[in-house]
């Protein structure tokens, strides 16, 4: 049941990526109602930002959904990492996602989670 993803550029260089597995999808499947996605992660060596997806659940216990590398916070990033969640989730969008107030993460919101 895992699953992944990659985005690259027109070099074949990687720009995105994207990762869940078996356990992700069913606790999102389960407690997939509300969504964290955190972007303050930053590794050093590659400059990639590196971005969980949380849930919480019924014992209010932080759950990892999923997780994703980017290459860039601007919004063509964010719309492709929010549509390939969505994907690799069986299509079924989160009601409620919290994030910082990136303004390239909220018009992706606005693209991929309608």
């Amino acid at each position: 049941m895992f699953s992944w993803d990659v985005q690259k550029d027109e070099f074949d260089r990687l720009l995105n990526f994207f990762w869940v597995d078996g356990i992700g999808k069913i606790d999102y499947d389960c407690f997939g109602d509300v969504v964290i996605f955190d972007t303050s992660y930053r590794l050093n060596k590659y400059n990639l930002v590196c971005a969980p997806f949380v849930g919480v659940n019924n014992h209010w216990q932080n759950i990892l959904l999923g997780m994703t590398f980017l290459s860039q916070e601007i919004i063509k990033s964010f719309t492709w990492v929010f549509t390939t969640f969505v994907r690799m989730m069986g299509d079924k969008q989160p009601i409620t996602i919290y994030i910082d107030q990136d303004q390239a993460m909220a018009r992706a919101i606005e693209v991929a989670l309608p």
